[in-house]
């Protein structure tokens, strides 16, 4: 009985629990399974994972539990025996019942499989159209910025970004896009062309040529004028908008109609008047011009041969109204003077005096004695008879220009040159190593340094800088064209070969050429920190990208002469920049260090030639009084101080009235001139006791008033204070071109020999200035 009650006490805690845990079990897995189902699919996920862990971790604990059950006692064995058959019978009973649950489960979870799939698609389903609806959104919003920046390229002048791709034009196409510069000015700059001053529509051209260049203008109709109202005139005619007629106009304003309407009148009215003219001369005055024309070269063979009364016959013809007893004296005059600086001449080459009039004299060396003094000998002999001033009738201004070989220097205020004192008149020609570069307009340089040799000029100021753009003599930093370079070499041998001194400048203070608006692009480029242009004059990088091409130029070797540059006496002076400015410093210190820094530099390369700094002459701080010649402005230099230092040999300044002070009379204008001038001539002389050089000036022909006048007022002043000792050295006049240069004239261009009256005003200065030069002796 004990061992069977035992048996049903082991039952009671062994089987029956077992039944019971078992139920629990399937009871908490049914409520795993509801929760599972309950959950978000995410939440399911894990707690499966948790499950099937647990369950892992339950039959391995059995694992081990069996294995150590094995290996007890037999009663314990036969203990567990029963507990399991009890069990056995229990799970018998409830087997049916599981496997319907079973059933019912696997029926769930393929509906819930179902049910999240179709989840799945409507969220794929969702998740398109949602980035259908992105992409569209975007390219919406893409195709709005592209209108909004469309519109904002047109309020700016925005067209196109793409360099050149409606040509490149210079500074030379002026003239060329004048239609399409003049309607610029007027529907974008809201400026009238006729209004403007000669140096605003420089600047103005530079900002439309930079827009032209980089293809910025709001409208194609800038680029070409006439193409586009082409087009348009097209375009109109094949949608029938209107009629087109073939003299459809093409200008943009009332007031450039106009314009064009009083040109085409001049134009008609100068041919009436060739008609005329043509009509009168076939009726008789063709005639009478033959008779004037044979009567005057038989006036001057009467005089060759001495016959004085016979010529003043035919000139009382010619001119009735000529005091005859004067005309006649003049003349004896002419051949008394003529007689006389023949026979100094021959005293001064060491000849007999009679030398040329005696039969040594052979013709060959007789015509071209002529030929070379003729323009010289008889605009000196009729100013020396005129104003009685026979003391510039000097023998070595007739010399040769070989024999006035060496380099310039200075003393004592005055230029000087193999020992005695150097007074000229000169050119400015920007432009010769610019043109020299191309070999087949090498022909200009020689026609125009031809023509001054002629025409008694003997100094020229010109560029020995070209950096980055067309035919740039310096297109990076250390990097140079040769050819550029090559151009510049013959520039100098033509100068060598017609007698003509150079003054050459590094770097220009404008944009022209490069100027030091490339300098700090290049030095942007190269990583510096640089906040305008006016950190040329002080930073690091920006002055030793000067130092690197004045020592490339200064140390060149011609390829051509093969004489170094340095050491050509060709090159009267070198120039530091033209035209300095500092606007962010007024006082001109930031200037003056500069200068200290690079004269010291130039003259360590070389010692044998001049230096200048190229200022205009604005005074600044040292003598606050002087501000008042000033026109009234200042630009950040100071004439003064300057020019006080070492190693600048000689002082530079330059007047433009018409633009300096435009506002004011042709006369008003002329005496601030001669102010300008005399001003300057007073410092130069007490304080900075170094020669002064009028370095440009000029009159635009465009402007008002007769520029023949202005350049004789200027000549006479120039004249009359370098009488006083030679501190007024020279003037250059801004500027000489050649024939069929109309592309670079702004306004100031002269062409020797096409304008008689101006071409012989500047003769007549240079053979006075050589002259008196001469008469200090």
């Amino acid at each position: 009985m004990a061992k069977e009650g035992a048996k049903a006490s082991e039952d009671e805690n062994g089987a029956a629990p077992s039944k019971r845990q078992h139920k629990s079990k399937s009871k908490r897995e049914d409520e795993s399974e509801s929760d599972f189902k309950s959950g978000s699919e995410p939440e399911r996920e894990v707690r499966k994972h948790k499950r099937k862990r647990s369950r892992s971790r339950s039959s391995r604990r059995r694992s081990r539990d069996d294995y150590d059950d094995s290996d007890s006692s037999s009663s314990g064995e036969d203990s567990y025996s029963d507990s399991e058959d009890s069990y056995s019978d229990s799970e018998a009973g409830s087997s049916s019942e599981y496997s319907d649950s079973e059933e019912e489960r696997r029926r769930r979870k393929r509906r819930d499989r179902k049910r999240r799939e179709e989840k799945e698609k409507e969220k794929k389903r969702k998740l398109r159209k949602e980035k259908e609806k992105k992409k569209r959104r975007k390219k919406e919003k893409e195709k709005k910025e592209r209108k909004k920046k469309k519109k904002e390229k047109g309020k700016t002048g925005a067209v196109t970004n793409s360099w050149g791709k409606y040509g490149i034009i210079k500074e030379t196409d002026m003239w060329n896009k004048r239609p399409e510069f003049t309607a610029w000015l007027a529907e974008i700059k809201k400026v009238n062309l006729e209004s403007l001053p000669n140096w605003e529509e420089k600047q103005l051209f530079k900002q439309f040529m930079e827009d032209h260049n980089t293809a910025t203008f709001p409208s194609k109709k800038y680029y070409n004028l006439d193409a586009y109202y082409r087009r348009k005139m097209e375009k109109e005619s094949r949608r029938g908008v209107k009629k087109v007629v073939d003299d459809e106009r093409t200008v943009f304003d009332d007031e450039e109609q106009r314009r064009q309407e009083l040109m085409r009148e001049r134009e008609k009215h100068k041919q009436e008047q060739v008609e005329a003219l043509k009509r009168e001369m076939q009726s008789g005055m063709a005639q009478a011009m033959k008779e004037q024309a044979q009567l005057r070269e038989e006036m001057a063979y009467q005089y060759k041969l001495g016959n004085f009364e016979a010529a003043a016959a035919i000139q009382r013809r010619l001119d009735p109204d000529l005091p005859i007893n004067a005309m006649i004296e003049y003349m004896k005059e002419m051949d008394k003077l003529g007689m006389v600086i023949f026979k100094m001449l021959a005293h001064g080459l060491g000849l007999e005096d009679d030398y040329f009039f005696s039969k040594k004299f052979e013709e060959k060396e007789a015509t071209y004695f002529r030929a070379w003094t003729n323009g010289r000998l008889k605009s000196v002999i009729h100013r020396a008879v005129v104003n009685k001033e026979k003391q510039r009738l000097s023998i070595a201004y007739f010399m040769s220009p070989t024999t006035n070989s060496g380099f310039i220097g200075v003393k004592d205020s005055h230029f000087e040159l193999n020992g005695s004192p150097f007074l000229f008149n000169g050119f400015n020609s920007y432009w010769l190593m610019h043109v020299a570069a191309d070999p087949t307009e090498r022909y200009k340089v020689t026609e125009v340094l031809k023509d001054v040799s002629v025409a008694g000029l003997s100094v020229c100021r010109t560029w020995a800088f070209s950096d980055g753009g067309d035919r740039a003599l310096q297109i990076s930093p250390g990097v140079y064209d040769e050819r550029v370079f090559q151009g510049l070499d013959f520039v100098i041998s033509e100068a060598k070969k017609y007698g003509v001194r150079l003054i050459l400048s590094f770097v220009n203070q404008w944009n022209d050429f490069g100027g030091k608006a490339q300098y700090v692009w290049w030095a942007r480029n190269a990583g510096a920190q640089i906040s305008n242009d006016d950190e040329f004059y002080t930073h690091p990088m920006l002055k030793k990208y000067l130092k690197n091409h004045i020592e490339k130029v200064v140390t060149r070797l011609n390829s051509i002469t093969k004489v170094a540059y340095k050491d050509d006496p060709t090159i009267m002076a070198w120039e530091l920049v033209n035209e300095p400015r500092d606007q962010a410093d007024y006082s001109g210190k930031t200037v003056n260090a500069w200068v200290q820094e690079m004269a010291s530099f130039v003259k360590s390369l070389d010692n044998k030639h001049l230096l200048e700094v190229g200022m205009e002459g604005f005074y600044g701080d040292s003598i606050p009084e002087r501000k008042s010649v000033n026109p009234g402005y200042q630009v950040g230099t100071d004439f003064i101080s300057n020019h006080l230092i070492n190693e600048i040999d000689f002082a530079t300044i330059h007047a433009y009235t018409d633009q300096w002070v435009s506002g004011q009379s042709d006369e008003a204008q002329l005496v601030w001139m001669e102010k300008w001038i005399t001003s300057h001539w007073e410092d130069a002389r007490n304080i900075l006791k170094k020669p002064l050089v009028l370095a440009e000036f000029g009159k635009s022909s465009r402007g008002q008033g007769s520029r023949d006048i202005f350049m004789s007022s200027v000549y006479r002043n120039v004249y009359n204070l370098a009488k006083e000792g030679g501190t007024m050295a020279g003037s250059l006049v801004w500027q000489l071109m050649a024939h069929g240069m109309e592309n670079y004239d702004d306004g100031y261009c002269i062409v020797l020999g096409q304008n008689p009256s101006t071409t012989q005003i500047i003769s007549d200065q240079a053979h006075v200035m050589t002259a008196l030069a001469h008469s200090f002796n």
